[in-house]
């Protein structure tokens, strides 16, 4: 995402570049220096911007809750298995169905992570999860620095539905 210092950048390093061609006397030239002043000026206001989003402080924000459904167990009858997890190649996974607005189900999956929380709450009945973003503190700072793209997890599932069980092999 670019952000309001590389366009300013941009802009200024177009103005100077064709500025400074236009005195050559080309046309050509002087396109071309406004083009290179453009450039340079988006590289400078790139890396202010990821300057910016290493100095401001940020903080996570929820962006997101998501109702997990309840799958049927093995008889059939009851559903309790609202969490799994997995391994797809080397990378471990949190695999979950969620319930769509229109009454179906959607697979998901959250990579296995130190940013992914399980809760476990007595007199709960359906799973929920909750997605945070990285956001800055101040907000204005979004307009003039790039914060990271990452995100955390809290998985809050009923009370007995975690499954402690490990097999060697």
């Amino acid at each position: 995402m670019l952000t309001v210092a590389d366009y300013l950048f941009a802009l200024i390093g177009f103005g100077l570049g064709w500025y400074s061609a236009r005195h050559i006397g080309e046309m050509m030239q002087s396109l071309l220096g406004g083009l290179f002043g453009a450039l340079v000026g988006t590289l400078v206001g790139l890396i202010t911007a990821g300057v910016v989003g290493a100095t401001f402080p940020t903080h996570w924000v929820e962006s997101e809750t998501v109702p997990l459904a309840s799958l049927r167990s093995t008889d059939g009858l009851s559903g309790s298995f609202v969490l799994g997890s997995g391994i797809i190649g080397t990378t471990s996974y949190y695999f979950y169905y969620e319930k769509t607005p229109d009454g179906g189900y959607q697979p998901g999956k959250v990579e296995a992570t130190n940013r992914v929380t399980i809760y476990e709450q007595a007199g709960r009945n359906v799973g929920e999860l909750k997605v945070f973003k990285l956001a800055f503190v101040h907000p204005s700072v979004k307009w003039f620095g790039i914060v990271p793209n990452e995100y955390s997890y809290q998985f809050f599932i009923p009370e007995g539905s975690l499954q402690k069980k490990y097999i060697v092999q």
